[in-house]
């Protein structure tokens, strides 16, 4: 019996609005919590995110500071996971500004405690001094 485990189910429409899928979340705590979305596929469970901040090029974080435009930071996870996760990530520019500047975000290494990511800029061959953001998840299967 669980009666401390919460159930939510939510009901959401795909973007033709027209099939209802069913998202289930289940669990106590922030770290017991899994997610599955739809009758097919796997429980996330795990869950860890947040944004982080590189920037900018050649900063003291930058582990490839010698090359310009291409900038390397590892990140050490707040909780280690019991499994490698997997890993999601993207970038984007800090709020309400208006830069050009075009990037890729790529994971170069994943263990259980810390992620690598490798992030260029693709519209130029220099660097960038903004703060770009970028917004990850790490989720166990």
């Amino acid at each position: 019996m669980r009666s401390l485990c919460i159930i939510f189910l939510i009901l959401f429409f795909n973007s033709i609005g027209s099939q209802a899928q069913t998202m289930e979340i289940e669990g106590t705590s922030i770290f017991h919590r899994k997610i599955k979305v739809g009758d097919r596929g796997y429980f996330m469970k795990n869950l860890q995110g947040g944004t982080l901040l590189f920037g900018p090029d050649d900063s003291e974080w930058d582990e490839l500071d010698e090359i310009e435009g291409l900038a390397k930071f590892t990140y050490t996870f707040f909780s280690p996971f019991s499994t490698v996760p997997h890993i999601i990530a993207t970038a984007r520019h800090p709020a309400n500004t208006n830069f050009s500047d075009v990037f890729s975000v790529t994971i170069q290494s994943v263990s259980t405690t810390s992620v690598t990511f490798l992030v260029k800029r693709v519209d130029s061959e220099g660097g960038w001094g903004m703060n770009l953001h970028v917004d990850w998840w790490g989720f166990e299967l």
